[in-house]
């Protein structure tokens, strides 16, 4: 594993790097709320509009993005998720072994595809002297976020073969909370 790594990184950095992450998200935010040019993007489909172009559900336009059939690119927002994870790991060659060892990428690879998000770090502290605070990029390492989508792909069917429904909640109010039969498609 060739993990995109920008570590390691002095408490205060840390602190710093992570309001600069709110921020940058937060004039995306407002930049695609007010678009420059009035036309910007008119020849840009959505995944409905594709699907109805195409005649096929929106699911499938989702899957054929996934699996790279699709030219996209995401509008709106953009959304960073980041973990801190405490550690026992004596240095950050070690603390990398771990991310696939206890699955952070499988978690990561959810995590991103049920939230939409686009980034995914990881902020590792260790737990003891000298308290080194390690930051990696999840999504910055070729392959990994693919071979969490497999990891919990697997899951998800052999759960789904037991005969057991797989239950997604989609978030919101509870009056507005929804549930559907979820069955995973394996390559």
């Amino acid at each position: 594993m060739e993990p995109f790594i920008l570590s390691p990184v002095p408490y205060a950095q840390l602190l710093e790097d992570l309001r600069a992450i709110i921020r940058h998200e937060t004039a995306q935010q407002q930049a695609s709320a007010f678009p420059a040019e009035p036309n910007a993007g008119a020849d840009l489909l959505t995944v409905q509009e594709a699907a109805e172009l195409l005649d096929v559900c929106p699911q499938t336009i989702h899957e054929w993005k996934r699996r790279g059939l699709l030219t996209y690119h995401k509008m709106g927002r953009q959304l960073t998720l980041i973990d801190f994870k405490t550690t026992s790991s004596p240095d950050l060659g070690h603390f990398l072994t771990t991310i696939e060892k206890y699955d952070y990428d499988r978690q990561a690879a959810l995590y991103l595809d049920v939230l939409g998000a686009t980034r995914f770090l990881i902020i590792g502290v260790q737990k003891k002297a000298p308290h080194n605070v390690w930051r990696v990029e999840l999504t910055g390492t070729p392959g990994l976020i693919e071979q969490g989508r497999k990891k919990y792909a697997r899951l998800l069917k052999a759960f789904w073969q037991q005969g057991r429904p797989v239950v997604s909640a989609v978030l919101g109010p509870p009056t507005q909370a929804r549930t559907h039969d979820f069955q995973p498609s394996i390559d």
